[in-house]
């Protein structure tokens, strides 16, 4: 997860203190969850909707893991 949130991030332009902004935390906590920091569910679906993604794609949860569940 680590990455995708940074990739989601710097894919709509946003610096970690604009996104820090917008969700309401501090930069630290948005460097946090870059580095694979447990992210509170408020908050993950606040970054789906800022990012227009579904909560599988932002936790790099992908097809092949979803099938073998």
């Amino acid at each position: 997860m680590m990455n995708t949130v940074k990739e989601h991030r710097e894919a709509i332009g946003f610096s970690q203190e604009r996104m820090a902004q917008t969700l309401g935390v501090s930069r630290n906590t948005v460097a946090n969850w870059e580095r694979g920091e447990q992210i509170k569910s408020t908050r993950l679906m606040q970054m789906v909707a800022l990012f227009g993604c579904d909560v599988n794609e932002l936790l790099g949860i992908t097809s092949d893991i979803k099938a073998m569940a």
